[in-house]
């Protein structure tokens, strides 16, 4: 249930190549995890789409979907961004969670992002 945001400008440019989206994970079980989420703007256009997979130990972890930020400034249209269709499988590709609509993310220029 937790989320937060930033971008990660990986070369320096002053340019964000990622629009990163960490999502806070309750584990029961220890295992291998999958998480897909899409990107909207406000008017529920796809901006993007991100996966994650990682092992994980039981208790409270954090995933990461990192969003390609050429796709965003491709898109061009500014923030906020909504995180929708959020789903968490488990190692056999049985679902565990899913939620139509998860978070919104902090406001961003879609200039603010590049390759």
């Amino acid at each position: 249930g937790a989320y937060s945001d930033h971008g990660i400008d990986a070369n320096g440019d002053g340019r964000y190549e990622i629009l990163a989206v960490d999502v806070g994970v309750n584990i029961a079980e220890r295992g291998k995890y999958t998480m897909t989420g899409d990107l909207y703007d406000l008017n529920k256009s796809e901006v993007a789409w991100s996966i994650d997979s990682i092992n994980l130990e039981p208790g409270r972890r954090t995933m990461h979907l990192n969003f390609d930020g050429m796709t965003i400034q491709k898109h061009r249209a500014n923030g906020p961004y909504i995180l929708s269709n959020l789903s968490l499988w488990e190692g056999n590709w049985s679902i565990k969670d899913a939620k139509s609509y998860a978070y919104s993310t902090t406001a961003y220029n879609y200039s603010d992002f590049g390759d």
